[in-house]
């Protein structure tokens, strides 16, 4: 009996010290993994130092100018005889109002930029709205010419004094303003293609004479140029325009291919005063141009290689400055590069120490 007993208490014993060690060790193999994952996650990344400098030379942002080019501009042949005797243009040449373009059987037919063509003759007493057009283009250009919508002695003594100017036989003479003295011109450009043949007759009424090159009639700021496919041999207005997508700081200047070209008041496209020089520099009907936004330093701003800028994944940007205390985070502001290292803003101070960390490790500015 004394033997069962004490054989009982020993295989209690037994089961409370199995229950012990399935409660405790496990307890203490989980405590010593946690030890040594906490130990691992606060251990700092590992970072190289470097010391900022004041920026001292202009930054630049890289960007894209968007290009909008109007249609090619056609001139055709009102309703001639005769032949052509001297081609007065040539390719390049500036075609505008008033320009002399051929000559036909002795007559210099000039290019006129009215709101319409001139369809009929027009003599003394005649009206109409083609008669005011005639009047306005005469004023315009030095000529006499009635006020209103009638043909009268001051417009028959302008039409005379235009018909000798351009060659007209027994200009004194003549008792009404003939269309076929002129060509009609929607719009002034750079002569791209010539229709004419000196020696041939004259080119029948509506043939094309003359193609000017289309012209530049906007340029945008685009954050970067767009994609390849829209850059088509299509330049007309059936392409849709391009909207700006960025806009440059009071203290932003633009330039292309070295040339410092004037913005608009909206800061975000090229003046029309600067067109011209730009589209000098691309080829014609060209839908991009690479540009650049320049920007003197000032104080405040300051030079660092690439890596020591971090965006963290909330977006927010900043560097690790190291001083007595550890490293601490200061926001700064990315304004743009200057020899292969970035220029930022921000709260930062000569000598400052800046880590570099490994771009393998995701660093937060908190």
């Amino acid at each position: 009996m004394r033997e069962k007993k004490a054989k009982s208490g020993w295989l209690r014993a037994l089961s409370v010290t199995g229950v012990l060690l399935w409660i405790v060790l496990p307890l203490a193999l989980f405590g010593v993994v946690t030890m040594r994952t906490a130990t691992t996650s606060v251990e700092p990344p590992r970072a190289a130092y470097v010391t900022v400098e004041s920026a001292t030379a202009s930054t630049t942002r890289p960007i894209a100018l968007g290009l909008q080019w109007d249609a090619d501009k056609i001139l055709v042949a009102p309703s001639w005889t005769g032949v052509v005797q001297e081609v007065l243009v040539g390719d390049g040449d500036e075609i505008a109002d008033g320009s002399p373009v051929v000559r036909i059987d002795g007559i210099i037919r000039r290019a006129v930029a009215t709101p319409l063509p001139f369809s009929r003759q027009m003599a003394t007493d005649d009206t109409g709205s083609d008669v005011s057009m005639l009047n306005d283009y005469l004023r315009a250009h030095g000529y006499s010419a009635t006020e209103g919508k009638r043909f009268g002695w001051d417009t028959l003594v302008g039409v005379r004094a235009f018909a000798g100017d351009i060659g007209v036989p027994q200009s004194s003479s003549v008792t009404s303003f003939d269309p076929s003295w002129v060509i009609f011109l929607a719009g002034s450009g750079a002569v791209q293609k010539l229709d004419f043949k000196v020696g041939a007759p004259a080119p029948s009424p509506g043939d094309d004479i003359v193609t000017l090159k289309s012209s530049l009639v906007d340029a945008v700021l685009l954050e970067s140029a767009p994609p390849s496919d829209d850059n088509s041999e299509d330049t007309t207005a059936s392409v849709a325009p391009l909207e700006p997508t960025t806009k440059a700081t009071e203290g932003e200047a633009l330039v292309v291919n070295g040339e410092t070209l004037a913005l608009a008041d909206d800061r975000q496209r090229v003046s029309p005063d600067s067109l011209g020089s730009l589209a000098a520099m691309v080829d014609d009907g060209s839908r991009s141009v690479v540009a650049v936004l320049r920007t003197e330093a000032t104080p405040g701003q300051w030079v660092l290689p690439v890596p020591g800028v971090i965006v963290d994944p909330r977006g927010a940007t900043c560097v690790k400055v190291r001083d007595d205390d550890g490293v601490r985070s200061v926001p700064v502001t990315v304004v743009g590069n200057a020899d292969g290292r970035v220029v930022v803003s921000g709260n930062l101070k000569s000598a400052d120490s800046i880590a570099i960390y490994p771009t393998s490790i995701s660093v937060s500015c908190r």
